[in-house]
């Protein structure tokens, strides 16, 4: 069992967390529940908890200095946030602290089982990575290369391994890091084709191997389209011109774009984190900037104090069209705002930055609307960003923008009437193929706040909702017409007949066939005239 430590100020809430959740189907347990900060620090050697639950704002300690000495002192505890109020400075926070979730209050039983789900996994996956290391160094010599390549892994994910681990591990590895770049490949398809994209790293790294034939190259995986290639030089020759070389034969061969972003020259196993994320930067930029297929962190354009205080001025301008509800200022804005981003090529670093900003922007009016458990229905930041051209991101973050306004004007009776449109476009177009994301376009709301605005209204799912007026019209069709029980379940929008059986029985308690035949019996017997009694 996962032991489970609880901190917050208020009794009520520790209580509450205690029991609203099924711990043991979890396979967890709450090991200790204590006020604050402090005590929850203290008490981590005696308890010692894998999993963290803390409230932010506690006398003392609070949740955030809770989290950046637990991050330091116990890295392998999660530990998840709860707060109160959406501010932006605390998720900055919680990112660098390693915090598995940012989930705000009030909260469902559902949003804090989910964030204590993925802890849990996140335990089950290190714990795996462990077992791996464990048994890898009970192998032979030969697998060494595998063993340098998970102490890479680590070394690019992890900027708080202390120098002791890491001075030993690399001395055990024999990684020779004294003077290298790290390289961040990517693939995407280039435009219909549909690339194997494990094929087309294989293909990439084996053509950058033989244009750098006397460099040794260390492979790290990076997801399913990306990996880290860490090039030992020897001497001063040209990393980029092999790269460029590298993604136009790539291009010719797969099919695919490969994308490519070049840290800087570093010395040494603790630049390793360093020179990753400045090969990310890179290849982030050269990724949006098709005509930079290959960039070097040391080409990024530098963000001057104009172009800053640009970018500045349009995001006030941004946040009180926001804050105002005025849709068509704000996206005016953030088209605005977007171009010149273009206009100036800005790092995806930067971006990303300034997306968050406008990401926050956003939900604020649901906060100030009492819209704040719509939150959790909308896409997040990462999901925005995840994988996007500056294209992308701009259509991305124009949607949510437009959803958020949306969201924040929906009063008791406007969000009655939505659910009344789509309750009559059902009845009128039951026999089309109806989805939920349809439905959902329908009254320009996400898919999964349609369906739980419609439950909370009607006290019934949209699935449910279909199926019984489609049966309601079968039911019609089949006392009215001859037609066949198949081409019934057509008519009503159900294409597979034995499905359309199979409900049918669920809800009326006979089959279709039976259903029509015991009407038929039953208009019989009522047309034929009656027998008089005998004297």
């Amino acid at each position: 069992m996962l032991k489970v430590l609880i901190v917050d100020n208020e009794a009520v809430i520790r209580h509450g967390l205690m029991h609203c959740i099924d711990w043991n189907a979890l396979g967890c347990e709450v090991a200790a529940e204590v006020r604050d900060g402090t005590e929850a620090f203290e008490c981590i050697p005696d308890v010692q908890p894998d999993i963290i639950i803390s409230d932010i704002r506690m006398p003392g300690m609070d949740g955030m200095q809770l989290a950046e000495r637990v991050s330091v002192t116990y890295p392998n505890i999660k530990i998840i946030i709860l707060t109160g109020f959406p501010d932006f400075e605390y998720a900055q926070k919680a990112i660098q602290y390693h915090v598995v979730d940012f989930v705000l209050k009030p909260t469902s039983i559902e949003q804090l089982t989910n964030a204590v789900r993925k802890a849990i996994q996140m335990i089950h996956q290190e714990e795996q990575q462990r077992e791996l290391y464990r048994t890898i160094q009970a192998q032979s010599e030969q697998n060494l290369q595998l063993e340098q390549s998970i102490l890479l892994r680590d070394l690019i994910q992890n900027e708080h391994l202390s120098e002791a681990f890491i001075s030993k591990r690399t001395a055990q590895s024999g990684l020779d890091l004294q003077q290298y770049y790290i390289l961040l490949f990517h693939v995407e398809p280039d435009q219909d084709a549909d690339p194997d994209f494990s094929s087309c790293l294989d293909e990439a790294r084996k053509i950058l191997g033989k244009c750098l034939a006397a460099c040794k190259l260390y492979s790290v995986p990076a997801g399913e389209k990306s990996c880290y290639i860490v090039v030992n030089v020897p001497d001063d020759r040209s990393i980029i011109g092999a790269c460029k070389e590298t993604a136009a034969i790539v291009r010719n061969l797969t099919r695919a774009i490969l994308s490519i972003g070049i840290s800087l020259l570093h010395n040494g196993p603790f630049e390793v984190h360093q020179a990753a994320r400045e090969a990310k930067s890179a290849q982030k930029f050269a990724e949006y900037n098709t005509d930079l297929q290959v960039t070097s962190y040391e080409d990024l354009p530098q963000t001057g104090a104009e172009t800053l205080e640009h970018i500045t001025q349009d995001l006030k301008l941004l946040k009180a069209a926001i804050e105002n509800q005025n849709l068509s200022v704000s996206q005016s804005l953030l088209h605005s705002l977007f171009q010149y981003i273009r206009q100036c090529r800005l790092p995806f670093n930067e971006i990303r930055g300034i997306c968050i900003y406008i990401y926050n922007f956003c939900i604020g009016p649901l906060f100030l609307h009492k819209a704040e458990s719509c939150v959790a229905s909308l896409v997040s930041i990462e999901d925005i960003l995840d994988g996007q051209n500056i294209d992308g991101i701009e259509s991305r973050l124009s949607e949510f923008l437009d959803s958020c306004l949306e969201l924040a004007n929906c009063n008791p009776e406007k969000l009655d009437h939505l659910v009344l449109t789509i309750k009559n476009y059902i009845d009128e177009h039951y026999a089309d193929n109806i989805s939920l994301e349809m439905l959902a376009g329908v009254v320009h709301l996400s898919p999964s706040y349609l369906s739980k605005l419609f439950k909370k209204e009607l006290g019934e799912n949209i699935s449910t909702y279909l199926q019984n007026v489609r049966i309601e019209k079968a039911k019609m069709l089949l006392q009215n017409t001859s037609m066949k029980s198949y081409e019934v379940a057509e008519a009503v929008g159900i294409s597979n007949p034995i499905y359309f059986s199979r409900i049918f029985k669920r809800a009326t308690g006979i089959k279709p066939k039976d259903y029509k035949n015991a009407i038929s019996h039953k208009n019989a017997a009522s047309d034929s005239p009656s027998t008089p009694d005998e004297p």
